[in-house]
């Protein structure tokens, strides 16, 4: 696999409240009942999510669909994980998709809307693909520029556009939003797409 090519690595959410928000910004308010909410919404995704690392994935399953029935991002997002990548489920890719975008609804997930464009990737719907990377990187998501300038590059899914790219791969590369072999991937392909001076 070259560094272009797009890896089938789905993303998860990795704490209780998605993407890059905090309490704030996903609208706590004063109201003691809400707070309550989100205690328990909390507490249901880090049961799932330790059960799952422990294996037991009915009852993952079980605190994930429990969060999710309460309206909590997070949990949608992991339940629609499960579904998508057949863990502990028989896989199922339709009520992923559909679990993906209600979390994303919600939440504006980061995982959930990458997970998205995944899923239309391996679909080969790559219109649908780019748009998705697009609402992903207005969360300054640097993974989704990253994305992004892969699809400008190739001409998938939008016209090819090798400074659209590019500017995409600025942006991810000084983004804080990033995993550390992604900037070194976009470092990389900005090295490798730049004009060279003579």
């Amino acid at each position: 696999m070259n560094d272009l090519d797009g890896s089938n690595c789905h993303f998860i959410e990795s704490t209780g409240l998605s993407g890059h928000a905090n309490l704030a910004d996903v609208g706590i308010s004063g109201s003691e009942w809400h707070f309550q909410s989100m205690v328990d919404t909390i507490a249901l995704f880090r049961i799932g999510d330790a059960a799952e690392e422990a294996g037991n994935f009915a009852h993952a399953r079980a605190a994930f669909e429990r969060g999710a029935a309460l309206g909590d991002g997070a949990c949608l997002a992991r339940l629609a994980y499960l579904f998508d990548t057949g863990t502990g489920v028989e896989a199922d890719k339709s009520t992923a998709m559909r679990l993906y975008q209600r979390a994303w609804r919600k939440e504006h997930s980061v995982a959930a809307g990458s997970n998205i464009a995944i899923l239309y990737r391996e679909r080969k719907e790559w219109r649908s693909m780019f748009r998705w990377w697009q609402r992903v990187a207005k969360t300054d998501d640097g993974s989704s520029q990253l994305e992004m300038a892969k699809c400008y590059f190739r001409g998938r899914g939008v016209r090819r556009d090798v400074q659209a790219a590019l500017r995409c791969l600025a942006i991810a590369e000084s983004s804080v939003y990033i995993s550390e072999y992604q900037r070194d991937l976009a470092r990389r392909l900005l090295r490798k797409l730049r004009p060279r001076r003579v």
